[in-house]
């Protein structure tokens, strides 16, 4: 049985290695705010599993074991996520924390009832793609806005709600899921963007920009 710990393990290694081949002890323990040695000796023991390939100093990436259960559970996350703010009226920024609660004690039964009863819906209020029971995501054609010349017009598509203080001050500046924006300078050396929202200029950092997926204008 594969225990709430092996999978917000699995479940950060997954987010991680989106961009990346693999993802690194220190990253790990960042994002879960346990220590390197803890994150190291649980690497190996999810090796052992099956679960990870795990070469120390290198980094850990999923088996198909692990991208299966990681996908399980962020099927249940994503779409607690879109029952919270479509049925019950949480803000973008109040749903994550909620979910992650919740995602390891929901029944697969129950998460099918609530896809069900959202209509089976693709995309999170975020804009992330639910994964389908067998674990298949939706595809479109996104790339981060650091990827974006100036002046060319997108629309966003998703936006990163890993973490709270970020998320909402994209939120408090309108940057959200099906928003029209232009990039209008983009300062050197990986400094920040400059956007224009709805009329309205907006600074986002490098790393910021990086966490926003847009589409062109005609997708």
């Amino acid at each position: 049985m594969v225990t709430e710990s092996n999978e917000m393990y699995l479940l950060t290694i997954y987010r991680l290695t989106r961009r990346q081949p693999v993802a690194s002890t220190t990253a790990i323990a960042a994002r879960l705010h346990i220590s390197r040695p803890s994150v190291t000796e649980q690497l190996k023991r999810l090796c052992e599993q099956g679960y990870v390939n795990y070469e120390w100093r290198e980094g850990a990436s999923l088996t198909g074991a692990g991208q299966r259960v990681a996908l399980a559970v962020l099927r249940k996350h994503r779409l607690l996520e879109t029952f919270l703010v479509e049925c019950f009226g949480y803000g973008l920024d109040e749903v994550h924390q909620e979910a992650c609660c919740l995602e390891h004690q929901l029944s697969e039964r129950l998460a099918d009832e609530i896809e069900q009863k959202l209509g089976y819906p693709r995309f999170d209020p975020h804009g992330h793609p639910i994964p389908g029971k067998q674990g298949e995501l939706a595809e479109r054609d996104s790339r981060p806005l650091t990827a974006i010349t100036v002046g060319q017009p997108v629309i966003v598509c998703e936006i990163s709600d890993a973490d709270s203080a970020p998320l909402g001050y994209l939120l408090k500046h309108g940057v959200t899921p099906g928003t029209r924006l232009t990039v209008v300078e983009v300062m050197p050396q990986q400094g920040p963007l400059i956007v224009r929202v709805q009329e309205k200029m907006v600074a986002l950092t490098y790393a910021l920009a990086e966490e926003v997926y847009v589409c062109d204008c005609s997708a």
